[in-house]
């Protein structure tokens, strides 16, 4: 073989490489690319944010209405599973009379001071005349508490404080239901009327209002609620919930309150009355001794808890402390009954000390759906942990008012729209960093 074949030969060796090598190479390229190319960091946190919004809205159904989870419904599959599942005792529409009552001690007793009765059907809405009723439907009674030895007195300028301020009323409070703003108002978003009636003196002992504003102690109210259908002879007709009246709160500093719109006289004296000057020294006092104040809780509600659903055997944990069982061997539960005291914030709170001369108590008897009270339980769990961690009181009061006041649906609009939020701010930052990274000159951005 001569040269020139040889040198031939090997061209042709080489050719045939090269085009091997540009025929394979660039696919595993162009794959490897394509891939990378799906994962990009706008695409990442949409999968985030859709994943987040899948495990939260899934663990928020799941933990208040158990039984409409996947793992609940294998247990009720067929008909056995009825014949040993725990059932209500109470039934909608039996006649209940609850009763509330004051008492220095725990559990309820004979020594217990009725101050409350009503009559109603279990779980369905009654008109009840002896009471108000707010919008939600709650049945409410408003009470002044007078005590002491100059009890009658401050009774006495209650009354003629309360019949200044209504003679006093301006403009603004003479708004009522016949307005245009506010029927407007009820007619778009359906505004249910109150039914209001004005606050009835109450008069302690005088054992029960030293404990609470010398004694640094507290009382407890009782709500009992009878079930009459069931009789007196039956241990699952009668439901009790005790709350105490008052709570120690860490001590804060109360700062004095300044007016943009008011007296004149305060005004010029800088906003600031004898008072809340005094208010505010001895909070700031109170705050550097790190000294509890014991604070009087001016609104009591008893929520009770009518459900009607059957509950397999494995889900029995859920209704623990309620459950009986019946002579005919069956095992029934009884419905819950709580104080619901979600929307306490810290601002609503009244601190006791031995210039106090009256004090204000509303007490209030409604009904609340089965997931809203898990939600409003697991909630209140969640805020011990977060006070534990450190958070401050304002942050929990906020927490509160959002629970309290916002509906469980538009939580979860909230919630969503949260989320997008913070997506788009991730995706903006994200494109603001690649046009910077891409830009070469500054044309056009002076």
């Amino acid at each position: 073989m001569t040269t020139s074949e040889k040198k031939q030969k090997k061209e042709k060796t080489t050719n045939i490489a090269t085009t091997r090598h540009e025929n394979l190479s660039p696919l595993p390229l162009n794959s490897a690319m394509s891939i990378m190319g799906l994962f990009t960091v706008g695409r990442l946190a949409t999968l985030l944010a859709c994943f987040y919004l899948y495990t939260t809205f899934t663990s928020l159904s799941s933990m208040m209405s158990p039984l409409s989870t996947p793992q609940a419904k294998t247990f009720m599959d067929g008909e056995d599973w009825k014949a040993r599942a725990v059932r209500p005792l109470w039934n909608n529409g039996d006649d209940i009379s609850a009763t509330v009552c004051v008492s220095q001690r725990k559990t309820i007793g004979d020594d217990c001071l009725k101050v409350w009765g009503v009559k109603e059907k279990f779980g369905v809405d009654g008109v009840v005349e002896e009471a108000g009723r707010d919008e939600d439907g709650n049945l409410f009674k408003e009470f002044i508490i007078f005590g002491g030895d100059e009890a009658e007195q401050n009774h006495k300028l209650w009354e003629e404080k309360k019949d200044a301020k209504e003679d006093d009323q301006g403009f603004l409070s003479n708004i009522g239901s016949t307005s245009f703003i506010l029927s407007g108002m009820k007619l778009i978003f359906g505004v249910k009327d109150e039914k209001k009636l004005a606050p009835e003196p109450l008069f302690l002992p005088e054992s029960m209002w030293d404990s609470i504003v010398h004694k640094n102690s507290t009382l407890y109210i009782h709500t009992s609620i009878f079930n009459e259908r069931l009789g007196d002879d039956h241990k699952g007709a009668n439901l009790i919930a005790s709350t105490p009246l008052t709570k120690e709160i860490p001590p804060t500093v109360v700062k004095p309150k300044r007016y943009l719109l008011g007296d004149v006289f305060d005004f010029v004296d800088g906003g600031e009355s004898e008072e809340e000057k005094r208010r505010w020294l001895v909070s700031n006092e109170r705050f550097e001794k790190k000294i509890d104040v014991q604070h009087w809780k001016p609104m009591i509600m008893s929520k009770v808890v009518p459900d009607a659903a059957l509950y397999p055997m494995e889900y029995a944990g859920l209704l623990a402390g309620r459950m009986l069982r019946t002579q005919d061997g069956y095992v029934v539960y009884r419905p819950g009954l709580s104080a619901d005291e979600m929307s306490m914030t810290s601002d609503k709170y009244v601190e006791l000390n031995s210039t106090v001369s009256y004090l204000e108590l509303k007490l209030g008897f409604g009904k609340i759906s089965p997931e809203r009270d898990r939600l409003i339980t697991h909630m209140e769990k969640s805020l011990e942990a977060q006070k534990e961690l450190g958070f401050s009181q304002t942050d929990l009061d906020d927490v509160r008012r959002l629970i309290s006041d916002t509906n469980v649906v538009l939580l979860g609009v909230t919630v969503f729209a949260s989320t997008l939020h913070l997506l788009f701010e991730l995706l903006a930052f994200k494109s603001e960093v690649t046009f910077w990274n891409e830009n070469t000159d500054l044309k056009g951005l002076r």
